[in-house]
């Protein structure tokens, strides 16, 4: 009897260390899926969070100097509530423009030969503005 427990003592703990070895195998494959998950979830959530509400986009061209530089990253949010002086940005020719308001739906707007922006007949006040056109 003594001779039989002596060889399956190294046996059973053979398969013990095969058990803790196949556990540790199960559970690293469970926390490595679960982080991929995480990880995928996260990607999912940012990329629809900066597509539908918090777009990037880069500035190209000078035309908003000295507001916005060329080359400059800029996040916008999305709404259709704007005042004017806001700096909005838009589709227009499959290309995205950003510009400033100037006037509110309905209002008149008029450039004089010196330049001067008026909003129902009253001067528009542009300090943003270094040279008039």
């Amino acid at each position: 009897m003594k001779e039989n427990s002596k060889e399956q003592l190294p046996a059973t703990v053979q398969l013990e260390a095969e058990l803790n070895r196949e556990q540790y195998k199960r559970r690293y494959r469970s926390v490595l899926r679960s982080t991929l998950y995480t990880l995928i979830t996260v990607a999912a959530v940012a990329v629809l969070a900066a597509t539908l509400w918090l777009p990037a986009l880069r500035i190209y061209g000078n035309s908003m100097t000295p507001t916005l530089v060329d080359g400059e990253i800029i996040f916008t949010v999305k709404t259709s509530d704007f005042e004017p002086g806001d700096i909005i940005s838009f589709y227009y020719n499959n290309k995205i423009l950003i510009k400033r308001v100037i006037a509110r739906p309905g209002e008149w707007v008029d450039i004089d030969e010196e330049g001067n922006v008026y909003v129902n007949d009253i001067l528009l006040d542009e300090p943003y503005v270094k040279e008039a056109c």
